[in-house]
């Protein structure tokens, strides 16, 4: 393999695992959001949290894909070969698209789909810039990074615009340039392997040339690269002088080993605080072409990270979760500064003027009688959201997941547009980015004994960011650990603690997450009956307690049913049934007391949940929590006052960074639009007009002093000037104005001085912006900026506000003297 020069090149460096590519759109470009603003707006852009334009990870993917498919075709002479191979290996197989080779259905073919070895992140502007927009103080910045392209729908019969088919989609403008974070999981591939898939990947960059919509008619041209990997070239030739690559890795799915190895030793907490930095897709159930999310982080999600962080001590993961070793429970947002604990069902609250957030008007119905008879408010139960802490007499905390629907669409390869086939237009329903999240960790002390011995430091493995959830290849699903920490004894809050007060006679139960039973006939159950079966296995004998009009209520329970799908086979899964987190039960103890012995039997449920899968966070409990125990009628929060944080110090973009020219392109354009609606809002004044240009009206007979046809003349001496070197041309126009008698003449008859005024006007730079006042600090960004941009748009400010008051000052005349001919 030699370069052009005939010498022999260094051999091609491979990829890093983490690594950036950089997107620059040579025209203005739109990633469309299939939403618009009626009577505005037909089509807007995607935007990200800070309210700017983005392109997502799923447009990234799918055009570096194509590229690197059409690459691959290349190389393999037209038909699906090794280097095919590798494109599925990097981007995934795609269960979705029709498979020829498949007809024959041997068992291989319903193994599980390869999962992406790369990982892309959705691209946005670089952080210095993102940072200068995203501020409230500049919001008409920010706006003119858009701008409104108005289109229409040509008749294909007579080549004419149709009727009723005007349209205005938003633009992002030219210049913009986009950052992504990528992350490649080589995984047991050797050198040679990475060396191919790097030079694969390289030379698909060179065909990314458009994205986005409408890119087949001129819009989203741009290029592609990876930054800090200048090795192009060789990558290039690479491919030329290479024949057959090596063969991809094989997909193997890992065997999983049963072992009935007990753990053994007091349970050992720790706690995970997880904060979610892209949205997450958990879904639970679709409907329609919507995937509806969780409010929360399951448990079976973070499982996994668990085994593969700590893989390398050697821990045999396999039979300390049959064996009820290992228990994470779900992931609950933060709520009091504490993992959140879903609402109970028997928590209701005033229509008008109550709830948490209220800090009033809150009941339970375990405890509160409701007599409406009494003309008792209208209460309305709580169906989601989690509570903090519980105290006696206080409300605790409440707070609720903030969530989103992001529209999506999968492209048909022949077609080039959306089909059902392949999957159409659908919606993800997601948990946003920026939330934080607890978890706990419970492991017996035998199994922490193991993992200390390979790894001391074993808890720092678990840091950093993750991929959960659906679509975790690229904008969704990653979630960052950022801190995990043992919880001490006293920090475990422990049956009947806190439940001063509550009846002695009496087992509150209250599900933490969801509970999943099983009957006689080991079917799927949400009865009662079977879990007040399952806590009589503790010693008490317990029935429900009986309930009657006027008298508190005895539960308030939902059912809960989880379907899921297998991909390989295309087959749905076995469904999971049972009750709902945030239902709770009271009970009545028919023998047995609430004694030393029993709460730790009580408390040991506690810890190691009840029902199947309770490894996964499934079975978590909570019994005479006080928010249950006590009567909250009258119960009040206490409200923290949060003093506002002062904003940082916004530092200007300096020159010869990668965005200076186009945060200048963006705050020029930003200055455009302000100097356009400041002067029509100084024009429309008559004060203003007279200030700046000397401009009456004869109240005699109704005539504009200087007379209109003399301010038209004004208007086309105007649109001569450039810049601020074509102020001498201006001033000539001026003085031959007045060596002309006639002309002369009508503009001394105003005496107002207007000429003067015109003349301060040109002559004098700040004197246009000081009528505009145009709010510099909400539209610079850049270093120097105000002083160039005042320099550079000069003429133009000129032109705008001398357009604006002489067609003001027309439309004022003609407005009098229809008035006064009765026209109005």
């Amino acid at each position: 393999m030699t370069d052009k020069d005939g010498a022999v090149p260094p051999p091609l460096t491979p990829l890093e695992p983490s690594f950036r590519i950089r997107v620059t759109m040579q025209s203005d470009w739109r990633v469309g959001s299939g939403t618009g603003r009626p009577g505005e707006v037909d089509r807007l852009v995607r935007r990200d949290d800070n309210d700017l334009p983005f392109i997502p990870a799923k447009t990234l993917t799918g055009i570096w894909r194509d590229a690197c498919e059409r690459v691959a075709l290349g190389l393999d002479d037209g038909q699906a070969g090794a280097w095919s191979r590798w494109v599925s290996f990097l981007f995934g197989e795609q269960p979705g698209q029709p498979k020829e080779e498949l007809i024959s259905k041997t068992p291989d073919d319903y193994r599980h789909p390869r999962p992406a070895a790369l990982s892309l992140r959705s691209a946005h502007l670089p952080q210095p810039l993102t940072r200068a927009l995203a501020s409230n103080s500049r919001v008409a910045a920010r706006e003119a990074v858009t701008f409104l392209k108005p289109g229409v729908k040509i008749d294909s019969r007579s080549g004419r615009a149709a009727e009723k088919h005007l349209r205005f989609e938003e633009m992002g403008r030219m210049g913009a340039v986009l950052e992504a974070d990528c992350a490649i999981d080589w995984g047991s591939c050797g050198d040679d392997c990475k060396v191919a898939a790097t030079a694969l990947l390289v030379a698909a960059t060179k065909l990314v040339e458009r994205i986005g919509g409408k890119r087949r008619r001129g819009a989203g041209r741009c290029t592609m690269v990876i930054t800090d990997f200048p090795e192009i070239e060789r990558a290039l030739l690479v491919l030329e002088s290479r024949g057959e690559p090596p063969e991809a890795p094989s997909h193997d799915l890992e065997t999983c080993t049963l072992s009935f190895e007990p753990s053994t030793g007091d349970w050992l907490r720790y706690s995970l605080e997880i904060i979610t930095r892209s949205p997450v897709v958990v879904p639970t159930r679709t409907v329609g072409n919507q995937v509806e999310t969780a409010d929360y982080l399951p448990g079976t999600y973070l499982l996994p990270i668990l085994r593969r962080k700590l893989a390398h001590t050697q821990a045999n993961w396999n039979a300390a979760i049959v064996n009820a070793g290992v228990i994470i429970t779900n992931a609950t947002v933060s709520a009091g500064g504490k993992g959140g604990r879903p609402t109970p069902f028997a928590i209701c609250h005033e229509k008008l003027g109550g709830g948490f957030a209220r800090g009033k008007g809150v009941y339970n119905r375990l405890c509160d009688v409701l007599d409406f008879k009494q003309k008792t408010p209208q209460v309305k139960n709580y169906k989601e959201g989690y509570v903090g802490p519980s105290a006696h007499g206080k409300l605790p905390a409440h707070t609720e997941v903030r969530r989103a629907i992001t529209t999506h669409n999968v492209v048909c390869d022949s077609s080039q547009r959306p089909e059902e086939g392949v999957g159409g237009v659908y919606s993800y329903e997601s948990i946003t980015a920026g939330q934080e999240f607890h978890a706990e960790l419970r492991l017996r002390s035998s199994l922490v004994e193991k993992i200390e011995q390979a790894d001391p430091e074993w808890l720092k493995s678990l840091l950093g960011q993750h991929r959960i959830g659906r679509s975790k290849k690229d904008e969704y699903g990653v979630i960052e650990v950022k801190r995990a920490a043992p919880i001490s004894d006293r920090d475990v809050t422990r049956v009947g603690e806190q439940a001063d007060g509550a009846d002695d006679k009496l087992l509150t139960v209250w599900l933490l997450s969801d509970l999943l039973l099983r009957d006689e006939r080991l079917r799927p159950t949400a009865s009662i009956e079977h879990l007040r079966k399952e806590l009589e296995e503790t010693g008490l004998k317990l029935a429900i307690r009986e309930s009657h009009v006027g008298q508190p209520r005895s539960a308030a329970i939902r059912q809960k049913r989880l379907e899921s799908w297998q991909v390989a086979w295309k087959r749905p899964r076995p469904t999971l049934a049972g009750l709902a987190a945030g239902s709770c039960v009271v009970f009545e103890i028919k023998e047995g007391a609430l004694d030393e012995r029993m709460k730790a039997a009580l408390a040991r449920l506690e810890t190691e949940g009840l029902g199947k899968r309770c490894s996964e966070g499934y079975g978590q409990i909570r019994f005479n929590d006080p928010l249950l125990t006590g009567n909250l009628e009258g119960a009040t929060a206490q409200i923290e006052i949060v003093k506002p944080s002062t904003p940082a110090e916004l530092l200007p973009l300096v020159a010869g960074s990668d965005t200076f020219e186009y945060a200048r392109l963006i705050e020029r354009e930003a200055v455009r639009r302000d100097i356009e609606r400041r002067s029509l809002h100084f024009a429309d004044s008559r004060d203003n007009r007279d200030k700046a240009f000397g401009m009456t009206i004869n109240a005699a007979n109704v005539e504009s002093q200087p007379p209109l046809s003399q301010l038209s003349a004004l208007r086309s001496g105007i649109r001569r000037l450039g810049s601020q070197t074509d102020k001498d041309e201006f001033n000539d126009w001026l003085n031959r104005l007045e060596g002309t008698r006639n002309r002369a003449e009508k503009w001394k008859e105003s005496d107002t001085g207007s000429l003067k005024k015109i003349r301060n006007l040109i002559n004098n730079s700040d004197c246009v912006w000081t009528f505009l006042d145009v709010p510099w600090k909400g539209l610079i960004i850049t270093e120097s900026g105000q002083k160039d941009i005042e320099t550079e748009l000069w003429a133009e400010a000129v032109r705008a506000l001398v357009d604006a008051c002489v067609r003001g000052q027309k439309r004022e005349v003609e407005r009098l003297q229809q008035a006064r001919q009765g026209g109005y």
